[in-house]
């Protein structure tokens, strides 16, 4: 099996910025450049899990704690108006749920799922996030993730 996240978890594939929580259970990371939205973070199963339906009851237990807590310190970190949550699972599956703040004013004018579109548009280069703001959002967000 070659699975990306796994190879993120197990080290052997970089992460922007490195992997920024671990525990036995879930790693959180931030979405590589280019940048879409600085403050994009992925929350991960720590083990390969295709989806969410076959999590192990620690796994289960554990979610919605662990998501309140990142979201949390996503929202504090950025000053996102809202967190917008989503997992599909379609590209790589491997869980992993998308935490994406949602600025005030909307950038690029996306609002709900054309949010989400906005990775294929800055990778097309319809627009630039500065890698210094995304840095910023990052040292921010662990700031206050581990302040708990």
């Amino acid at each position: 099996m070659d699975c990306l996240i796994c190879r993120i978890n197990d080290g052997s594939e970089p992460a922007p910025h490195g992997l920024l929580y671990c525990d036995d259970l879930w790693v959180v990371r931030h979405m590589p450049p280019p940048y879409a939205l600085a403050g994009w973070f992925i929350l991960q199963t720590r083990r390969h899990c295709p989806e969410l339906a076959e999590f192990t009851d620690a796994e289960a237990a554990s979610f919605g704690p662990m998501l309140r807590r990142c979201e949390r310190a996503v929202r504090e970190a950025t000053g996102a108006a809202r967190i917008y949550t989503g997992s599909l699972g379609e590209k790589v599956r491997h869980f992993h749920c998308h935490m994406v703040p949602r600025y005030e004013p909307a950038p690029q004018g996306a609002l709900g799922w054309e949010t989400f579109g906005l990775e294929r548009r800055a990778a097309a280069g319809e627009f630039h996030v500065e890698a210094a703001e995304v840095d910023r959002v990052v040292r921010a967000f662990m700031a206050r993730l581990t302040a708990g």
